[in-house]
């Protein structure tokens, strides 16, 4: 499975959202195999923040999955997959971790999908790695279309910021 997203959602500021921070393009996140398969990894960037959350095929070279990074003191830790259960052949992309909330969104055609990507949310302490069973944000969030990155504006995840390629 090869999935092109490359200047997809490469650069987005929050500051106009009242989030602060934003949502880039990073290349230093990328795998080997991401280079093989030219797929560039997205992470959440805000200061003060210790995690980079990112989509990324790691090893694999037929799935994308989620990983995670810790910064210890002024450096990057290595990359740590999330460990979330898909099926094979599936993938996960555009990952955004809610701090405050302890929610971890994400788009995935896999789980429980209405129909190719849509976005799911499941309860994740990055500290201990606990997670809980991943949900799908459901109508009117989530399409029978792709739907991609998903910024939740308020702590209920009533009103949100999303990317979609709906036809209607």
């Amino acid at each position: 499975v090869t999935i092109t997203f490359n200047g997809f959602l490469s650069r987005i500021e929050f500051d106009e959202l009242g989030l602060g921070g934003g949502y880039y393009m990073d290349n230093s996140l990328q795998s080997k195999m991401d280079k093989k398969k030219e797929f560039f990894p997205h992470t959440y960037v805000k200061a003060g923040n210790p995690y980079k959350i990112f989509a990324s095929y790691g090893d694999s070279p037929q799935q994308i999955s989620i990983f995670i990074k810790k910064k210890n003191g002024e450096t990057w830790g290595s990359a740590v997959k999330i460990p979330l259960e898909i099926a094979p052949n599936r993938n996960i992309l555009y990952p955004f971790f809610d701090a405050t909330n302890g929610w971890l969104y994400f788009s995935s055609d896999g789980f429980n999908s209405m129909g190719g990507y849509d976005f799911f949310k499941v309860s994740f302490n990055p500290k201990t790695f606990e997670i809980g069973q991943v949900i799908n944000v459901g109508f009117p969030f989530s399409s029978t279309d792709d739907d991609f990155l998903f910024i939740p504006l308020d702590a209920e995840g009533r009103n949100a910021a999303f990317a979609t390629v709906r036809l209607s």
